[in-house]
């Protein structure tokens, strides 16, 4: 059975301590970048026009949630409902 909540991957080996002390130094500083992007707020990230959609683009899923579940479960395949 696949686990599609698993995004890593596979385990990485390395040969040398060096090399994973550099992976691991290179992993650190892109999490780092990940986390002041993540934190900081929307307006500073993503410009109005897309922050603009976003929001009518969640309002009009969230006024017309109940009708579309009625779609989509007619719509899709069998092997994909749980």
């Amino acid at each position: 059975m696949v686990n599609h909540m698993s995004f890593g991957g596979l385990p990485v080996k390395t040969e040398t301590a060096e090399e994973a002390d550099e992976l691991m130094r290179v992993d650190e500083k892109a999490s780092e970048v990940e986390v002041e992007v993540l934190s900081a707020p929307p307006k500073l990230v993503y410009c109005k026009l897309i922050l603009r959609f976003t929001r009518k683009l969640l309002v009009a899923v969230a006024d017309k949630w109940d009708s579309h579940v009625l779609v989509m479960d007619k719509v899709a395949p069998q092997n994909w409902k749980v």
